[in-house]
């Protein structure tokens, strides 16, 4: 779900519940919690991999702390279960094009004025093209505008959007996938810290956004076939 973890959390890669969750987290996960979850919930985490914020974890992989295991696209949960669904670092990992039926499933499980907790790759040039999971993985960077769209297209008001994570993010990246990934290298705890210092401060164009959308009490249908685009890809052959 999200690389910034420090070594602390590494005693929780487990089903064990976080009982401190802001001493245990670093980067983004910190962020997500400080600056949008502060206040308990009845909360499902979908793509949860080896660490659940919510209650409720869902994930593809039966190998974590998913409770259940399923696909975004077709969740086997009733309409209106949870007051609270974190999202993170999944987006960008889906079909393209799947965006906005994903969206679409997660404001179905969502209680009336119940709130979706959203973090993605942000699209800036210096972090786009420089990140090696956008040529390797296919990982998409969203802009703002666009992510609003498949927001708003879903039933979704954006409540809360910023950016966060600057230079040291994109070390962090550099190191995973050119020594962690390849060599099995570990991370050095100041990589962690520097990265987690870049998250404390928003950063206009820096590498992830973060968003707090609410699910309206009297949700309107949405339009079908609503233009969602303006997102930045892998490169073409």
């Amino acid at each position: 779900m999200n690389l910034a973890l420090s070594s602390r959390m590494r005693r929780f890669f487990s089903t064990k519940p976080i009982r401190d969750p802001l001493r245990s987290l670093s980067g983004r996960a910190r962020v997500v919690l400080e600056e949008f979850a502060r206040q308990p919930q009845n909360s499902l985490d979908v793509g949860c991999k080896t660490m659940k914020l919510g209650q409720v974890g869902i994930d593809l992989s039966r190998h974590g702390a998913a409770d259940i295991v399923a696909d975004v696209n077709h969740l086997p949960l009733r309409d209106a279960s949870f007051e609270r669904v974190f999202f993170l670092e999944v987006l960008e990992h889906l079909p393209p094009g799947s965006e906005a039926a994903a969206l679409d499933e997660l404001a179905r499980v969502l209680t009336p004025n119940g709130e979706l907790i959203l973090t993605t790759p942000h699209h800036a040039y210096r972090y786009t093209y420089t990140d090696p999971a956008y040529y390797l993985r296919g990982h998409r960077h969203y802009r703002r505008e666009a992510l609003a769209r498949f927001l708003n297209g879903a039933g979704l008001q954006v409540e809360r959007m910023i950016i966060r994570g600057g230079a040291w993010n994109l070390v962090f990246l550099l190191w995973y996938y050119l020594l962690t990934f390849t060599v099995g290298a570990r991370i050095p705890g100041w990589l962690f810290a520097q990265q987690d210092a870049n998250y404390s401060v928003e950063h206009p164009h820096g590498y992830c956004l973060m968003v707090k959308a609410r699910k309206p009490a009297c949700t309107a249908a949405a339009v079908p076939g609503e233009a969602r685009h303006a997102v930045a890809g892998p490169p073409r052959a």
